[in-house]
This record gives C-alpha cells, sequence and structure tokens, in this order.
C-alpha cells in the first residue's frame, strides 16, 4: 500500500512539474527571443528563494528545474538552472551559468544568455529585470549551461 500511494504521489508531482513548464512554454511560444528571455526571468523569479540546507538538509545542492518545481523555489544556482532549461525548451541555445563571489563573500550563481544578435543579459534572481553586460571573452567562471547540466546530473 505505501509503494502504491508513493508511486500515486509521484505521478501526480510529475504532472504537476509537467504543467508548470509547459504553462510557461506555451507562454513564450511564437514569442521574440527577448520577450521569452524576459518573460521567463519575471514568472520564475516570483517563486521562493530557499536555502538547500532547509530543502535538503546539506549545504549545496544543485536542483533540477523539476526538483525546483516540487520546492516551490530554491537557491540562486536552482533559480539558474531552472530558466535556462525553460529557455533551452523555448529555443534559446546560447546560455551560461555563471558562478562567482558577491562583495559580501558569499557565493552566487545567475544565468547568462548570449542573444542571436550578440548581446548579453545576466538573469539574476536578486533582479528583477534581465541586466544588459558586456562580455568581450567568457571567462573560467561562465560555464556553458549544457556542461553544467552534463557535471551535475550525468
Amino acid at each position: 500500500m505505501k509503494i502504491l500511494l508513493g508511486l500515486l504521489l509521484l505521478a501526480i508531482t510529475t504532472l504537476a512539474n509537467d504543467f508548470a513548464m509547459s504553462h510557461y512554454l506555451k507562454q513564450v511560444e511564437g514569442k521574440t527571443e527577448m520577450f521569452k528571455i524576459n518573460k521567463i526571468n519575471t514568472e520564475i523569479n516570483h517563486y521562493k528563494y530557499k536555502k538547500d540546507k532547509f530543502l535538503y538538509g546539506f549545504k549545496d545542492h544543485w536542483a533540477t528545474a523539476n526538483e525546483f518545481f516540487d520546492n516551490k523555489g530554491g537557491d540562486c544556482e536552482d533559480f539558474a538552472i531552472t530558466k535556462g532549461t525553460l529557455l533551452k525548451k523555448a529555443g534559446v541555445t546560447k546560455l551560461y551559468v555563471h558562478i562567482f563571489y558577491t562583495k559580501r563573500g558569499h557565493k552566487h550563481a545567475t544565468l547568462i544568455v548570449k542573444t542571436k544578435k550578440g548581446d548579453f543579459y545576466e538573469l539574476d534572481n536578486n533582479l528583477i529585470y534581465p541586466k544588459k553586460i558586456i562580455i568581450s571573452k567568457i571567462p573560467g567562471n561562465i560555464l556553458p549551461f549544457n556542461e553544467v547540466l552534463r557535471l551535475k546530473y550525468s
């Protein structure tokens, strides 16, 4: 009986996550690249910031988009991964994760998008709008999104 209830709960959670992803993807279907970037950034930033220690019981866990939706939020890299996952599914392909230390010495992660026009935008869960930035050469602390997914989830 416990196994059956567990499987039922898993199925319901999976359906809810699929609904959340398809809901956001339908909102941007057929829209411009900048509309997709702005809309997905704004929608995902409405979720709550939640520390990994609270969610998982340990200091650092890089959640998948499904885990982010299960938890109704996450920490900075979870926001970046969820935005990247949605944008990739929406057809925005030049995605990077920027890992750095803030002025206060805290580790932080954001998503960086390179548009088809060649402009870079940083999507930060602490900022309302994507921030246009200038990058002449990709530094070592900015990793291709697909590489982050490969390293963390393979």
